[in-house]
């Protein structure tokens, strides 16, 4: 019985190393295929390697913009072009450009730069993402960045500035440090855009110079919760437009337009005379315009008295009523300011009487236009109600019946906004344009549309919007990106 035992043992333990020859190999190798299917791959397309929790993503086509400035090719004797730079420059701060700069120095022979991808990620860091076409080439190029104690898995380090260059086969990342780029291309956590098919479609589409998406909470709190701003702003050498939509992860639209107003009556039009610089009519009614500012912005100018819509539509014009100079651009006196607001008959007249009744009737009745009209010294101010409107004015009357160029800007429209400044102007000396200008708003049902035009123009409106200090900052503004 002790012999049979000491067999049974002796076998137990030959079974228990032959065991651990075989399994452990078998067992380590599990693992290591567990590990290896859990390791994430790094998408090839950089908008899907956006890290998770992003709250902005802008992808750029760096070599439309470029182009769009005058900048063929982008780079020449290893740097940027001068025009190139300044494109760049007035889209991203300069601790971002100097890495981009250095990456671009062979142009576009180590990175695609029509899909340039920003992101911001949670705790308000920037970086940017580029599809690498040829790591050899590039990483020749960035070998005086070198830093191979900063090399990490699949990425090797390239320092510049307070900006890390990481480059793989698939991917070139400028981010603050490594722990930003370990987050690129990671599938798990929330905001993700590679699981947006609505929004990465968005952000993936080239039509537009630049495509933005941030998340529309972080600008109107929790009444867009859930909901995406997508801008696409598309650039050529004379206009830069651009269209605002806001659209659930998966690419539903929402109705953005109807959040802000109703329809604009086109039949307010007829109140618009020629040669009208200014022009704003909208469908916001009582409160909702304190939330755009529209009210406060309009009191800072107009004498008369500011009051909205409450059922309807309102309308606002300014056009020179004198030579208009810098020092008197804002000036009311050689401003023709009118405002026309739709309400009913009763509360229409009331609202004449009242004035009549403030002005101790001295206000003049005119058959012509259906106002009375008060002077003092070189100034007027006409009111009255006339065709369904309740009208106001400063330095000329309101007239029915007028032709004008805006039939198409107000069709549809729930807001819309003109300014226009023509070449041959005072108004464009005085407001230190080098050329005349253009530039419109229009609110629909979905998307909200804003185009600036420049024509008599020497050099490319990219260029030339960016020597304008008032409009210096619009296209970063608009975009997010600094």
């Amino acid at each position: 019985m002790k012999k049979v035992c000491n067999f049974a043992a002796s076998t137990d333990n030959h079974m228990t190393r032959l065991l651990k020859k075989t399994i452990s190999p078998l067992f380590l190798a599990c693992i290591l295929l567990t590990l290896l299917s859990c390791t994430k791959e790094t998408p090839a397309n950089p908008v899907e390697a956006v890290p998770p929790g992003a709250t902005q993503v802008s992808v750029i086509d760096l070599k439309g913009l470029a182009s769009a400035n005058g900048a063929t090719p982008i780079a020449a004797d290893g740097k940027l072009t001068p025009a190139a730079e300044e494109a760049f420059g007035m889209l991203l701060p300069p601790d971002l450009l100097r890495p981009l700069a250095a990456v671009l120095s062979i142009g576009d022979k180590g990175v695609d730069p029509s899909q340039a991808v920003l992101f911001t990620t949670p705790k308000g860091y920037d970086g940017i993402i580029l599809k690498t076409t040829s790591r050899e080439l590039l990483a020749e190029s960035l070998l005086p960045y070198r830093d191979e104690s900063a090399d990490f898995g699949e990425y090797d380090a390239y320092t510049t500035g307070k900006r890390l260059i990481a480059l793989s086969d698939n991917l070139c990342v400028i981010a603050p440090d490594a722990a930003t780029v370990k987050t690129v291309g990671q599938r798990k956590g929330g905001h993700l855009i590679s699981e947006m098919v609505g929004v990465k479609e968005f952000l993936s589409s080239p039509d537009q110079t630049i495509r933005s998406a941030r998340r529309a909470s972080d600008l109107f709190g929790s009444k867009m919760e859930g909901l995406w701003l997508c801008l696409g702003v598309k650039i050529n050498e004379s206009t830069i437009s651009a269209r605002l939509s806001a659209m659930q992860p998966d690419g539903v639209q929402d109705s953005i337009g109807t959040r802000i107003a109703g329809k604009i009556d086109p039949d307010i039009l007829s109140f618009i005379p020629e040669g009208t610089s200014l022009v704003i009519a909208s469908g916001l009614q009582e409160d909702a315009t304190k939330l755009f500012g529209i009210e406060d912005l309009v009191k800072n100018y107009f004498p008369g008295e500011i009051v909205m819509s409450k059922t309807g539509t309102t309308l606002w014009y300014a056009r020179p009523a004198g030579t208009i100079t810098e020092d008197n651009l804002l000036s009311p006196q050689v401003w023709n300011f009118a405002g026309a607001l739709q309400m009913p008959q009763e509360e229409g007249d009331m609202a004449v009487r009242n004035l009549q009744t403030r002005n101790k009737g001295l206000g003049r009745f005119d058959p012509s236009t259906g106002c009375y009209t008060l002077t003092e010294g070189e100034a007027s101010v006409s009111y009255g109600y006339v065709d369904g409107y309740f009208l106001q004015s400063a330095n000329g009357p309101v007239t029915f019946g007028n032709s004008n160029p805006f039939t198409q800007d107000f069709r549809g429209a729930r807001l819309a906004a003109i300014i226009d400044i023509p070449s041959g102007s005072s108004l464009r000396t005085a407001t230190g344009l080098p050329c005349g200008a253009s530039l419109t708003l229009k609110v629909t049902d979905t998307n909200i549309h804003a185009k600036l035009s420049l024509y008599g123009n020497s050099r490319p409106a990219l260029s030339t919007v960016d020597a304008i200090p008032l409009l210096h900052n619009l296209l970063p503004y608009l975009t997010g990106t600094r």
